[in-house]
């Protein structure tokens, strides 16, 4: 997971652990995502653990909260990526464009996140404007399949 590629503009290097080293990759910085996973199945069913991130105000700093771990249903047209889920029984639908490909026999799918779908997707509560995080314009997410 990066805050996304160096070559674009919109790139920010950040330091979440606050330990003076900037990297545009997150990973890096957290092992709040190391947990996380999704498994796309062929029936259409997904299984997936999340995480987000809580920023404090007060100090900019930030502390990891899993969310749990979910199945939902999804569905993939063209380069559109469908998935529908439940929380608290209430029905949700959320639409990514994603890109697949492959290099030296592996194959990847990437979902490029903006700063809008990042504030929603990454953040438990909404980025507060002074943390280590805002600054953060889109976020790619790259997945390997695995057999």
């Amino acid at each position: 997971m990066t805050s996304v590629d160096a070559e674009d503009q919109s790139a920010v290097p950040v330091d979440f652990d606050q330990n003076g080293q900037y990297t545009f990759d997150l990973l890096e910085e957290t092992d709040c995502f190391d947990s996380m996973y999704f498994v796309f199945y062929e029936n259409g069913v997904v299984e997936t653990r999340q995480a987000r991130l809580y920023f404090n105000a007060s100090t900019g700093g930030f502390s990891c909260q899993t969310t749990g771990d979910y199945n939902a249903t999804y569905s993939v047209s063209g380069n559109i990526l469908t998935v529908n889920f439940t929380v608290s029984g209430s029905q949700y639908t959320e639409t990514r464009t994603i890109s697949r490909y492959s290099e030296n026999g592996i194959e990847f799918l990437k979902v490029t996140l903006t700063r809008e779908e990042t504030n929603a997707a990454v953040y438990v509560t909404k980025d507060p404007g002074n943390t280590v995080a805002s600054e953060l314009r889109k976020i790619e997410m790259v997945y390997i399949k695995t057999e």
